[in-house]
């Protein structure tokens, strides 16, 4: 995929920053910025008037059918409430993300260390099944969780 956009003057995240700005469903983004490489990468993809061709835009969404699974959306109402126990799966998730996806194990760390003692217990006890069902991203719940669980204790 990466190939694609290079030709084309794009790094793969410049790509997903102007498939984001060219849909008119999204007024704004909130792209992480923590470096002036970055910040210079994201003014690149802006100042670069060319558009996406709609083949590069289902390029672009089979890869985040593909990732999915490594994506919270946030919908915490769909598996937060299948789940027997009171766990901020969502949350959780986030702080997976942080840690495996972007490499800031001390922020997950640092979010994770203030769940209270018996929120961390319940981990491992609840049974993820039907919130794993209802997931729309169809990421493996308990796995992710005891994964992080185990990574950041």
């Amino acid at each position: 995929m990466t190939e694609n956009f290079l030709k084309k003057g794009y790094a793969a995240e410049q790509a997903k920053l102007k498939v984001v700005w060219e849909n008119p469903n999204i007024a704004s983004i909130c792209s992480a910025m923590p470096n002036m490489t970055i910040l210079q990468a994201n003014i690149d993809a802006a100042l670069n008037k060319k558009s996406l061709s709609e083949g590069d835009k289902q390029r672009l969404e089979k890869y985040a059918q593909i990732t999915a699974p490594g994506y919270c959306a946030g919908c915490a109402n769909i598996c937060e409430s299948a789940v027997n126990l009171n766990i901020p799966i969502c949350d959780l998730l986030r702080y997976s993300m942080y840690h495996h996806s972007y490499g800031h194990r001390d922020m997950a760390l640092g979010f994770f260390n203030t769940l209270p003692t018996d929120v961390k217990e319940y981990i491992f006890n609840a049974d993820y099944t039907i919130a794993e069902k209802y997931c729309p991203q169809k990421i493996q719940i308990g796995k992710v969780l005891k994964r992080t669980y185990e990574d950041l204790t």
